[in-house]
Order: structure tokens, then C-alpha cells, then sequence
């Protein structure tokens, strides 16, 4: 009897462990198009839905893309094409998130201007995690936008490899909100792959907004830490190896 309780045992862990990050009995909906992805964001929760896959690439996306309700959005490897200049409020992001929901497997491709021509383009971030979210990335590309993602008074858990590479800015920002919410942002590394090779004098990989605006959690011991940074000295900056000379490093 005892070996048979064991037995049982063994067999219902390897099903735990197998079927931890198994979506296929979820309730999924395939989209191929900007105006599906958003007709399925709109119907929820009421839709059931748990998982919207992207099923093709979505090019000339000019206006925001709300994640206000938690759901997984699975890109399969797909790109969402930014074509928005970020200073209306509706065009401030090319997905904002305000909810604890999951994005994974998806490229966001903006058209920010690089280099010595780049100008602030108001609030053009490729995800922004809000209002008190938590959040999950997971193999994500975000480039040439302002700044790849921006964690303000939330809390984004990194996964996989996280390539934030040819931004205008910055590859991701943690700040919390100006006015009316006192909750700090928090990135969570813990194991994750961050890739930025840009210019270390003039794009960080990541930075804090400020003073006492949020922090970084299992930063990588690799990354170098500058201080007193930005136009208020007032920013902190972490750069990857790649960024960072070999006689500093």
C-alpha cells in the first residue's frame, strides 16, 4: 500500500511540473489582425478568453493597445509595427498594460530617429506597465523607440531574453507615477537575458527615473552601475558588459 501511495505521489508531481507552463487546456482565441487583437482585448473578461495568440504580423499601429484585463498574449515570434508619434494620449504606447497580465514571444518595432537627429517624442514607450500592475515579459524585442519599456508604479517580472537593442532612450525605464500613486517601480531580472549593445554615454539599458522611484531586483553582477546621470543628475544607469569598455568593465 505504501508503494502504491509513493507511486501516486511521483505521477501527480511530474504532472505538476510538466503542465506548469502549459497553456493548451486555456481558453485561447487566434488573431491575425490589429482590429482582432483589440476586438478580443475589448471583450474581456466577459469572452472567457486566457491566452490571445498572434497568428501574423500587425503592421501601422498608430494608436494604443490597451491590456486593461489579465490575459497571456503570445506573439509567436510575430512584430507589431509602430507607426504612432506618441503625443496624443491615445498613441502614448504602443501597448500599455494595466493589469497583471503576461506578453511574450513578440517583436515591437518603432520608428523612432536614432543617433545625433533623435528627439523626445512624449511618452512613445514600445510596452508600459501601470497602475499598480504585475506583469510578466518573456522573450520580448522591443527597438527603435523612445525608450523599449517603461515600468512605472508597477511591478514586470522579466523572462527569457529580453532584447531592448537600438532604442532612442533608453532600454527600459523604472520610474513611478508623478502625482497620486506613491508605489515604486520594480524590475525583476532574477535570471532573465537583457541585450543592449547601444551607446553608453547616451542610451542605458536600464535606468531609474529619478531618486527613489523604484528598484532593480537580480540585477546581473556583469552590469555596471552609474550614478548622478541624466540632464537632473538625479538618474541611475545600468549597463550591460556590452556597453561597458573592457578597462572598466
Amino acid at each position: 500500500m505504501k508503494k502504491f501511495i509513493v507511486a501516486l505521489l511521483a505521477i501527480a508531481m511530474v504532472f505538476a511540473f510538466s503542465s506548469c507552463d502549459d497553456t493548451s487546456n486555456l481558453k485561447s482565441v487566434d488573431v491575425a489582425t490589429l482590429e482582432e487583437l483589440n476586438s478580443a482585448l475589448a471583450a474581456l473578461p466577459e469572452s472567457g478568453v486566457q491566452v490571445i495568440n498572434i497568428t501574423a504580423d500587425i503592421p501601422n499601429v498608430a494608436a494604443q493597445i490597451n491590456v486593461t484585463e489579465d490575459v497571456e498574449i503570445n506573439g509567436n515570434g510575430h512584430e507589431i509595427s509602430w507607426s504612432g508619434t506618441g503625443l496624443d494620449k491615445d498613441k502614448a504606447s504602443a501597448i500599455l498594460v494595466t493589469s497583471d497580465s503576461t506578453i511574450k514571444n513578440l517583436t515591437i518595432k518603432g520608428n523612432a530617429t536614432l543617433g545625433d537627429g533623435r528627439k523626445w517624442v512624449e511618452g512613445e514607450f514600445g510596452i508600459k506597465v501601470a497602475e499598480n500592475s504585475d506583469a510578466v515579459l518573456e522573450n520580448i524585442i522591443v527597438t527603435k523607440m523612445n525608450a523599449g519599456i517603461q515600468v512605472q508604479s508597477s511591478t514586470v517580472t522579466l523572462k527569457g531574453t529580453i532584447n531592448v537593442d537600438d532604442n532612442a532612450w533608453a532600454g527600459i525605464a523604472v520610474t513611478k507615477e508623478s502625482v497620486g500613486n506613491e508605489q515604486k517601480g520594480l524590475l525583476k531580472i532574477n535570471g532573465a537575458t537583457i541585450v543592449c549593445n547601444d551607446n553608453r554615454e547616451t542610451v542605458p539599458a536600464i535606468y531609474l527615473d529619478g531618486e527613489d522611484v523604484g528598484s532593480v531586483e537580480g540585477l546581473p553582477s556583469t552590469f555596471t552601475t552609474e550614478t548622478g546621470k541624466g540632464n537632473d543628475l538625479k538618474q541611475t544607469w545600468y549597463l550591460t558588459p556590452e556597453q561597458t569598455p573592457a578597462e572598466e568593465a
